[in-house]
């Protein structure tokens, strides 16, 4: 999971910085657009989309949005590709289940890669009724 983040980080690193380098080579159609129209307009979609009701969807687009509107053509393409229903859904879909089973696992006591843990002693009673706990007495 944290090498999504380093991979989101030098994304935000590179995507600004391929920017400059293509700025001399591009259209100012191309600069309008890819600047100012594509954002609106994948803005305006992401927004009036019909909502669904699971957890990853909400978020999902909102990174659509947001990478719509950062400089860069990296982020563009990539919220371009997010646009398409069947890939959001197959996102939403990946997304929901390894919630699920991060949940589920966490519901189970066991966390992957931890030793099991014997269950503990049966509590032992003094003769006078009261429990002994490493050399303590407690009522």
């Amino acid at each position: 999971m944290f090498k999504l983040l380093y991979a989101i980080a030098f994304v935000a690193f590179i995507d600004p910085l391929l920017l400059y380098w293509l700025w001399p080579h591009l259209n100012f159609w191309v600069e309008l657009g890819g600047l100012l129209l594509y954002p609106l307009l994948a803005d305006i979609l992401t927004r009036f989309k019909k909502p669904q009701n699971d957890v990853a969807t909400g978020p999902i687009r909102l990174g659509t949005r947001i990478a719509a509107w950062y400089l860069g053509p990296i982020s563009k393409l990539l919220s371009l590709f997010l646009l398409i229903p069947p890939i959001e859904r197959a996102l939403a879909r990946s997304i929901t289940r390894s919630v699920q089973a991060y949940f589920m696992r966490g519901m189970s006591g066991r966390m992957p890669g931890m030793p099991d843990v014997p269950p503990a002693a049966p509590e032992s009673r003094d003769a006078s009724g009261l429990k002994q706990t490493r050399g303590r007495v407690i009522e």
